[in-house]
């Protein structure tokens, strides 16, 4: 995926580059029920959106959440979409899915967002032991647009064909195909000497080797965003937002805050066959550092 690309070169995106996503066609996932049968049970689904988009003010904000919902054989689905970080928003989120589309509609607050996407395939460089080789019908390259209020004058906020305000982009990722690592780190110099920061990390590796995902935390189930990460075969790189969604730059402020941002290096475990990454990070807070050691899945 090239969403560090495509956060990066949001505001000088033209008119042009949007794409015109259809709402119907062939079901992703499922059959429609025959005459005279009851229709199939929802399927459980859990996506994970990642974007940046512009505010009515024209801010950049952080787009981050786990959405969970079940899907019926007709291709709508509801459920609750939890934001990133430790106090998190809990909207609802609906829409269709389809196996050319996915669209949905949620409110943060005022602000009414809809996302718009279509299916984005590649090879996964990470694969579960049971899951898909590609993302086909698992990963979507969304458009985001604001509904409540409209950009302010002088914003890079944009209108599409539609007469909605285009505000940014985002990737939609089924949970399903991402691997979990299971990370163990204690800060050790710093204000926050003696922490610990435990916790799995959901990602999917994509052609070339970056990351995508999120970091679940142990004690109170928060999850942050990968902002960054790669994955070699020798070293690992994570670099996640501790302050979660609606954030754009850490302000080092703190375990409710800031990042951490970590190198480890490949090391065998004592599972046979198995490695482990060691290495070290900074923060949560800006004079803050300590050592790490993440786990990939047994393979």
């Amino acid at each position: 995926m090239r969403l560090r690309a495509v956060i990066t070169t949001l505001v000088v995106l033209s008119v042009s580059a949007l794409v015109s996503v259809p709402t119907t066609g062939a079901l992703a996932r499922g059959t429609s029920a025959g005459s005279g049968r009851d229709a199939p049970a929802p399927t459980p689904r859990s996506f994970y959106v990642f974007g940046t988009f512009l505010t009515a003010k024209g801010a950049p904000t952080l787009l981050a959440g786990l959405a969970t919902t079940e899907v019926a054989s007709t291709g709508a689905f509801s459920g609750t979409l939890t934001m990133a970080g430790p106090k998190p928003a809990t909207p609802h989120i609906s829409g269709m899915l389809t196996s050319t589309s996915m669209t949905a509609t949620f409110r943060l607050g005022t602000q009414g967002i809809s996302l718009q996407a279509i299916p984005e395939v590649e090879t996964i460089g990470n694969p579960t032991k049971t899951g898909p080789k590609t993302t086909a019908g698992h990963a979507f390259l969304a458009t985001v647009m604001t509904g409540a209020g409209s950009p302010a004058m002088g914003s890079s906020a944009m209108m599409t064909g539609m007469g909605a305000p285009f505000a940014g982009l985002a990737t939609i990722v089924e949970t399903s195909i991402m691997s979990e690592y299971s990370l163990a780190a204690t800060v050790s110099a710093g204000p926050h000497t003696g922490a610990a920061i435990n916790g799995s990390v959901f990602a999917l590796e994509d052609s070339i080797g970056q990351l995508h995902g999120y970091f679940a935390r142990d004690s109170d189930g928060a999850i942050f965003p990968l902002i960054a990460g790669s994955l070699g075969s020798k070293q690992m790189l994570i670099d996640v937002n501790l302050m979660g969604a609606g954030q754009t730059k850490a302000a080092g402020s703190g375990m409710g805050g800031s990042q951490l941002m970590g190198i480890a290096m490949a090391t065998p475990s004592i599972i046979q066959h198995q490695i482990v990454y060691k290495g070290t990070f900074t923060g949560p807070a800006d004079a803050d550092s300590g050592t790490w050691l993440i786990s990939p899945p047994e393979q």
